[in-house]
């Protein structure tokens, strides 16, 4: 019964709607960023959008953990 439980939460980690929206989020700012580049943006404005695909990256990187272990994101 406990593998059938892991499964169901690794399921329900799939259509996490917080996790759908900073995928998304976090493909936008890459997306913009990578124009950005090309059209010779400053490294000030650059820079901007790395500080926040990294923030968005820490937060990806937090619902991972904690629904791997388990865990709401709500915890």
């Amino acid at each position: 019964m406990g593998d059938h439980a892991y499964r169901l939460r690794q399921a329900e980690a799939l259509f996490d709607g917080e996790l759908d929206r900073l995928i998304v989020r976090f493909e936008g700012l890459l997306r913009v960023s990578r124009l950005l580049e090309e059209r010779g943006a400053s490294e000030a404005e650059l820079d901007e959008h790395r500080l926040e695909l990294e923030r968005v990256s820490s937060q990806l990187g937090g619902i991972v953990r904690r629904k791997g272990n388990g865990r709401s994101a709500a915890a």
